[in-house]
């Protein structure tokens, strides 16, 4: 009877000491910040942003100038050269009509119009310079078609009366370069002073295509 009580007895023990060494290990207080600190991926700004970039393609799209800045849709209608001695400077005023589905590409699908000049061999070789800088073109707003464009010019210091004649004096061979938003040239007027005559179903107007 002893001898079962003292195995009993032992069993116990055993079964206290297995007890004793079972424990539960509880995540450290690190352990919780590193976990705490793991960003949450927003999905809905993953799609968001695709959406958006697709939305403004098709913008693009339906509103591109492209193949649309030609009479009679788009015309110039003045070019003067003026010199501003004060300044240093010569400035080119290009005035120009736009019809609807431009000032509509304009307004409603945000596209943008850049104006450039190409100067004449001679004339670029006083202002060591071949091009004139993109100077964007005016908001188009109220339902107004008629607008004007100023592109401006610096002289050296020194020009001479003779030299400024030669440049105010001659509106030939400036080609008119417009460029888009992304600043790429969409459409070129050769000699410029060409299409103050323009004749409907007549277009001197040379198109810049790279999407084919």
């Amino acid at each position: 009877m002893l001898k079962n009580i003292k195995t009993f007895a032992a069993i116990i023990m055993v079964m206290l000491s297995l007890l004793g060494c079972t424990t539960v290990e509880k995540p450290s207080s690190s352990e919780n910040e590193i976990s705490a600190k793991q960003p949450v991926i927003d999905i809905s700004q993953q799609v968001k942003q695709p959406t958006e970039d697709l939305e403004q393609f098709n913008l693009d799209q339906r509103y591109t100038l492209e193949k649309k800045l030609l009479p009679p849709k788009f015309v110039i209608t003045n070019f003067e050269i003026a010199y501003d001695d004060s300044k240093k400077e010569v400035s080119y005023l290009v005035d120009y009509l736009i019809d609807l589905d431009i000032y509509e590409s304009l307004t409603k699908g945000k596209q943008e119009m850049y104006f450039s000049l190409e100067y004449p061999e001679d004339i670029h070789k006083l202002y060591e310079t071949p091009f004139s800088q993109l100077v964007k073109s005016e908001e188009p707003a109220n339902n107004k078609m008629n607008y004007q464009v100023t592109i401006t010019q610096k002289t050296a210091s020194d020009i001479s009366t003779q030299q400024i004649k030669q440049i105010t004096n001659n509106l030939e061979k400036y080609n008119l370069h417009i460029a888009d938003k992304d600043k790429d040239t969409i459409a070129i007027f050769d000699d410029i002073i060409g299409f103050l005559d323009y004749e409907p179903g007549v277009s001197k107007s040379e198109h810049v295509d790279d999407t084919e």
